[in-house]
């Protein structure tokens, strides 16, 4: 997220993303673009940037919650999913891996 001074525009700049890695090569698979709540709560403003209005505000964790399925759910060979720390951090993160009964790798600091 790029913020100017003052009461000055927001553009949202993160994205949520999931990667397929091998030892050949390495593809960006559907990722999720993270929205910060000052925006999801200005339906005019989502509405200029053509964002439709059953997007609601999700965290990054959610955000992961949501596209990790759909991508173990795809035909690319995924054997393990690894995370960075804020996601390691977050309990109901890991609960979700455990009960995915996946192999995880996460950061905890």
């Amino acid at each position: 997220m790029k913020a100017r001074g003052g009461a000055g525009p927001t553009t949202a700049r993160s994205a949520s993303s999931p990667h397929n890695a091998t030892t050949r090569s390495h593809a960006l698979i559907n990722p999720d673009l993270y929205l910060p709540k000052s925006w999801t709560e200005d339906r005019e403003r989502c509405r200029a940037a053509r964002i439709p209005d059953d997007r609601d505000f999700a965290t990054r964790n959610d955000l992961a919650r949501d596209m990790i399925p759909r991508a173990l759910d795809s035909p690319l060979p995924i054997a393990r999913v690894t995370a960075d720390c804020p996601y390691g951090q977050d309990s109901r993160f890991q609960r979700f891996m455990e009960d995915a009964h996946r192999a995880c790798g996460m950061r905890r600091r």
